[in-house]
């Protein structure tokens, strides 16, 4: 069978296109999208993909022949007002708020995905439409659509650089707040009283100055351990906004008080909380200022139930008075316990030494004349160490009762007395604990010690150097934080005021 050219001519053609691959390639044709993987700030509700501004995030397309047309084939442009296709202009295209990253990947025969970012500072936010390239034209596909959306900000929301300064603020205030209770407090009025009364001239005006505020003790108290139970519990709900976990803020919150809160502000109190008091008094009148329709009434009240300001030393009020009345026996149990645990253990001998060039001494070459024993009784000290040569050689002591039969017109000299009665002397080294001295005092031996050292500096071999004396009136002294004074005291004193 014959067939014509005509006939012939469209098959040829068809033919030599196929030959040249043409008749496999067809258009890619979109169904619609899904978002893949968006993360926490972008989702996808009623066919729209929500994004905030500056994110990244993936979707997927569904369709046909995806992979066979050459990128850029799909794009993003946002919906004009008045435009019909808002993909055809190519202005739309290029100042979209959508922008696609890299190419296409068709990872499955009919879908693939894209990754996509929204610009920081394009302007035009409102729905954006998805379009693909058909032909040489740009058209919008499905129904599906884009907005650039900002989350919306609670209204409690604070940022994390202010969560973290105003942790630090708390965490100082609690701080301050402790040392304010610490530097106030820690001395009740007896003690004030005593620094106000036998203290230094600074002492004495601190005193003065501490004396108005501590009258009100109790609603201080209440008012300053209120502001610190608040900014501790302020703090943990802070750290747990800050964290978004309970237990890192639990223990967080714990560690920054213990640290800076409590343990800070007794190291420094220990050491200068009466020298910070007097400066801190306009710090404390605005915390009761603050919490004064909750402190007043409770610190009223606590001075009706207690009847007394709250002291953070009590237990020493009650030794003081025990110690007061306990003339026949000052050596008690109860004396031994509670002070061998405070300023007895802590002190030593060279704290409460009387120095060596203070002391009433007489040279062994002395003779017991009028002149002497009359220099001897105005001393008005039961035991005079007796020296040679020099006041840090001493030799022998001598008690006054020794010189009960003594007649001074004898000129008896010093040597002879001493050597007869032979009193032993007692030495201890300046190191040595006030509860220790106390201990060698009540075996009865003497009540009276000589302090030395070992001296090593300079050339030479190391010596022994007198430092000067420490008798049981001193340690006692110490104990009560009072000066005892007896008949020979107040006829010194009253010597020198006529004089």
């Amino acid at each position: 069978m014959v067939v014509s050219l005509a006939e012939l001519r469209l098959p040829v053609i068809v033919s030599l296109l196929c030959g040249f691959g043409a008749c496999s390639v067809r258009e890619a044709r979109v169904f619609g999208l899904r978002l893949e993987d968006g993360g926490q700030q972008v989702f996808m509700r009623q066919r729209t993909i929500v994004a905030p501004r500056n994110t990244v995030f993936r979707i997927r397309l569904f369709g046909s022949y995806l992979s066979n047309d050459s990128w850029p084939w799909v794009a993003f442009a946002a919906a004009k007002a008045g435009s019909v296709d808002p993909c055809g202009p190519e202005e739309n295209r290029k100042n979209t708020a959508f922008q696609v990253n890299g190419g296409f990947v068709s990872d499955e025969e009919n879908s693939g995905f894209l990754e996509v970012h929204t610009e920081a500072e394009k302007k035009d936010a409102g729905f954006h439409h998805l379009c693909v390239l058909k032909g040489q034209s740009w058209e919008s596909v499905g129904s599906d659509q884009l907005l650039v959306q900002d989350p919306d900000v609670a209204s409690d929301y604070i940022p994390r650089w202010g969560l973290v300064l105003v942790v630090a603020l708390l965490v100082l205030i609690c701080a301050v707040v402790r040392c304010l209770n610490l530097s106030l407090l820690w001395l009740d009025p007896l003690e004030l009283y005593v620094l106000h009364s036998c203290g230094s001239e600074d002492e004495k005006h601190a005193a003065k100055r501490l004396k108005p505020i501590r009258r009100r003790g109790n609603v201080l108290v209440c008012s300053l351990l209120f502001l610190c139970a608040l900014g501790q519990s302020v703090l943990g709900v802070f750290l747990y906004r800050l964290y978004e976990s309970i237990l890192p803020a639990v223990f967080t919150s714990a560690f920054l008080l213990f640290l800076l809160a409590e343990l800070l502000p007794y190291v420094i109190c220990s050491g200068y909380g009466f020298e910070m008091a007097p400066g801190l008094i306009w710090l404390a009148q605005i915390c009761l200022i603050i919490t004064c329709p909750l402190s007043c009434p409770l610190g009223l009240l606590l001075d009706l139930i207690l009847r007394r300001d709250v002291s953070t030393c009590g237990i020493r009020e009650k030794t003081m008075e025990m110690i007061r009345t306990s003339v026949n026996d000052p050596y008690n149990e109860f004396v031994k316990v509670e002070f061998s645990k405070g300023a007895l253990r802590t002190k030593t001998v060279e704290d409460i030494l009387t120095p060596l060039k203070d002391c009433f001494m007489l040279p062994s070459t002395a003779v017991l004349d009028f002149s002497t024993m009359s220099e001897i009784m105005q001393s008005g000290y039961t035991r005079v160490p007796v020296y040679e040569e020099e006041k840090s050689n001493i030799v022998e002591i001598l008690y006054v009762k020794d010189l009960a039969l003594v007649d001074p017109e004898d000129r008896t000299p010093m040597t002879t007395i001493t050597k007869f009665y032979n009193h032993p002397l007692h030495f201890v080294f300046n190191d040595t604990k006030l509860d220790a001295m106390l201990e060698e005092f009540k075996k009865g031996n003497s009540h009276l010690a000589i302090v030395q050292k070992v001296n090593n500096e300079g050339e030479g071999d190391p010596f022994y150097e007198v430092l000067g004396l420490v008798t049981l009136e001193d340690v006692i002294e110490e104990i009560i934080k009072s000066e005892i004074l007896d008949e020979s005291d107040g006829y010194s004193e009253c010597v020198c005021v006529c004089a």
